[in-house]
């Protein structure tokens, strides 16, 4: 079904919901709209526009108040009457210019005709008979989403039909094309004749010939399985032609699936990697393989065999590369101006070869089976190239003592203890031997290195493929676990770090990304302290020496304030500020829970020694007050969870109007504190304070049966407190 509108809008995306109807009929309604698409006009997309848009409705809201558009769109129509009255003015223009009558339409009209201009709705096109080349979006129903998207375009003014990218029409019924103009069967089911009923011979052949293909795609699988399994033996070490890729600017091959292989010597050197002797002695067998072929070719020999050319693939058989092209190699070293990795790839190179002052470029037979025994042993020990055991030599010192062939001859540790057998330790000596003469061919290497191998080389190609798959699965889902349990060590530390400083609820959204919204406390109670003679104190100390005193002073806070059930908010400079109350609510415990706090914490102050002062006592000045506060977080980097209300600002008013080493209690807080009947508190008297005006405060002297009692601490001499004032029990009966 096709539809088509005059205009769309933010309804027309999914006209099949209905907020007030049943999830069930809505349902049914979407199923429905899959099978319609719907053809509009084209919503201009300019920059110019979008701002036409916004002006059109500001202006609406402004000439007519009774009216909005809210969140739904301009419709396209006041864009059409805009570029109508713009190709009237066009035409217009024309007539004047031309000595025409402004009064003459007949003029004016054919002047509109057959013209081509940009409005503000896109490219305007008038065509021959005055009517506009209209352009239309075709919209379908998303079946992901369940909104209508545009699919395609068509613009009069081409006569082209142009798909939307990314976008494709959603055909019903789970067509990937149009429907046929005309059901197969035609409309009325005549087309097709009714079926007969099929006979029984034909069954008959069909079973049959389904067994006999059964049984052949059967005997096929089975010969394809063996024939498979001898040309892996035989040919998994072969690199295809193919696979070679050529790279200039280095002037060297490399095998190109080599970008997805790993290299055999950072193999060899990952101790994360798990290799027991199985897939150790796979790695020479599968080395040998591809040597003894290439001696057989053409090519004769390698020249440059080393671990680093020696690459595992994805079937984790060792393959052989960066043979061959010997004049490309010489070109390269002629270029390399770095001595150490120079003199370090000769490491592998045998002693005859190093003493030539110009050596073949393709290497030697034999000198392929010395570099072959040097890779041995980096296999056996995984320390490297030439590992010698408490003995540390630069390569170019190694070179020197292989150059000189006096006897006992140079050459990498090797004991027969490191080796699962003496065999493969006696196969690696002379295989190293200083009389190339002496050292065997790799087709009688392949035989004895096979006849090591026993264990691994049990069964067919493929069971030993699947063993070093799941030998190196293994290594990796240990690895895998290892990093897990790091990461999730580190995750539980940075999720405890950030509960530090926001409340839990509040973290544990901002991990999950969700926004946190300001919530609103009816009754909380908030306590800022400041200590005294900070500044003077500051100014008398190094900057080291201050961090110190506020870092002992907190920390003894901090351990104060896991006994109650209050919340530390922020510390700034020398002040201090702590709520209860919130997150979680407590009812009016509030109150208490600060005044105890409060008391605990000037008790800790009496005890407190400053480290580079510690004759003079910490002068703390305490304050607080109960209300209400609206409390959320703020900021995006580095978010805060802040307090705001009025009762923050009373409460910091309460602390600076206060005297040191004394609890300032608001009349709000001390309501509350009396209807428990134990807190001790004294009358001060009338306050004047900033923006409150005279306000009749209290001093907390203490708590029944508590051992935090301010008298007790010597509060009470001359020059802490003011005039003596009228001292009250809060009981609920104390006024």
């Amino acid at each position: 079904f096709v539809a088509c509108l005059l205009h769309s809008d933010n309804a027309t995306a999914k006209p099949w919901y209905r907020p007030n109807d049943t999830e069930e009929n809505n349902r049914k309604a979407r199923k429905a709209y899959e099978s319609l698409m719907t053809v509009t006009l084209r919503k201009p997309t300019s920059e110019n526009y979008k701002n036409f848009s916004e002006e059109v409705k500001r202006r609406a809201a402004k000439m007519y108040p009774n009216f909005t558009y809210g969140e739904q769109e301009v419709n396209s129509f006041v864009g059409a009457f805009h570029d109508a009255v713009i190709l009237y003015a066009l035409a217009l223009n024309e007539t004047i210019e031309a000595g025409g009558n402004v009064s003459d339409g007949l003029n004016i009209t054919r002047r509109m005709w057959n013209r081509t201009f940009e409005g503000i709705t896109g490219n305007v096109s008038i065509d021959e008979n005055g009517d506009r080349n209209a352009d239309y979006s075709l919209l379908d129903l998303n079946p992901e989403t369940g909104t209508f998207e545009v699919v395609a375009e068509y613009f009069g003014n081409t006569k082209q039909y142009t798909p939307t990218e990314g976008k494709k029409i959603h055909w019903a019924g789970g067509r990937d094309g149009p429907p046929p103009d005309e059901p197969i069967c035609g409309f009325d089911g005549s087309k097709c004749p009714p079926k007969k009923p099929f006979p029984e011979y034909g069954i008959v052949i069909i079973v049959l010939g389904s067994i006999l293909l059964v049984v052949l795609i059967v005997t096929f699988f089975v010969y394809r399985h063996f024939k498979l399994e001898a040309e892996l033996a035989e040919m998994n070490w072969r690199v295809r032609w193919e696979d070679i890729l050529f790279g200039a600017p280095t002037m060297n091959y490399k095998k190109q699936e080599n970008r997805q292989n790993q290299n055999g010597h950072d193999v060899l050197e990952n101790e994360e990697i798990k290799l027991d002797w199985m897939f150790r002695y796979s790695i020479m067998q599968d080395i040998v393989r591809g040597m003894a072929y290439l001696h057989s070719t053409e090519i004769k020999s390698h020249g440059h065999l080393k671990s680093s050319n020696c690459v595992v693939d994805s079937r984790f058989v060792v393959k052989i590369t960066d043979f061959g092209l010997h004049y490309f190699r010489e070109k390269e070293e002629e270029l390399e101006e770095n001595l150490y990795a120079k003199h370090r790839s000769q490491l592998w190179t045998a002693p005859e070869l190093l003493r030539m002052s110009n050596p073949p470029a393709g290497g030697t037979q034999k000198a392929d089976v010395y570099s072959f025994a040097i890779i041995c042993q980096e296999i056996v020990y995984r320390s490297g190239v030439f590992h010698l055991r408490n003995i540390d030599l630069s390569p170019n010192e190694i070179l020197d003592k292989l150059k000189t062939g006096v006897k006992p001859y140079f050459r990498p540790t090797l004991e027969e203890f490191d080796c699962p057998n003496d065999e493969l330790a006696v196969t690696i000596r002379v295989c190293w031997s200083e009389d190339p003469a002496e050292r065997p061919d790799f087709q009688q290497l392949r035989t004895s290195i096979k006849k090591l191998n026993k264990d691994g080389d049990k069964g067919d190609i493929l069971d030993n493929l699947l063993s070093r798959m799941e030998q190196y699965a293994n290594n990796l889902e240990a690895l895998v676990e290892e990093r897990t349990s790091d990461y999730l060590q580190e995750k539980k530390k940075a999720e405890e770090l950030l509960y530090n400083m926001l409340p839990k609820f509040v973290a544990s959204q901002l991990i999950r990304g969700e926004t946190v919204s300001a919530e609103w406390y009816d009754g909380v109670t908030i306590y800022f302290s400041d200590i005294c003679g900070f500044t003077a104190m500051s100014a008398e100390s190094s900057p080291m020496q201050v961090v110190d005193l506020l870092n002992d002073l907190y920390t003894c806070f901090d351990s104060i304030l896991e006994s109650f059930d209050v919340y530390k908010v922020e510390t700034i400079g020398d002040a201090y500020m702590v709520v209860s109350g919130l997150p979680v609510r407590n009812g009016n415990l509030h109150a208490r829970e600060i005044a105890r706090m409060s008391l605990a914490l000037l008790h800790a102050v009496f005890k407190f020694k400053i480290r580079h002062r510690p004759g003079d006592q910490l002068k703390l000045r305490i304050g607080m007050h109960s209300g209400p506060v609206c409390a959320g977080v703020v900021g995006l980097k580095m978010p805060r969870y802040c307090l705001f209300g009025d009762t923050v600002n009373t409460s910091s008013r309460m602390e600076s109007n206060g005297l040191p080493l004394r609890i300032h209690v608001s009349p709000a807080t001390k309501e509350i504190l009396e209807t428990f009947g134990t807190f001790q508190l004294e009358m001060r008297g009338a306050v004047e304070m900033k923006g409150k005006g005279a306000i009749t405060t209290y001093w907390l002297l203490g708590e029944k049966d508590s051992p935090y009692n301010i008298r007790q601490q010597g509060c009470n001499e001359p020059g802490l407190i003011e005039s003596p004032s009228k001292t009250l029990s809060a009981s609920p009966s104390g006024h």
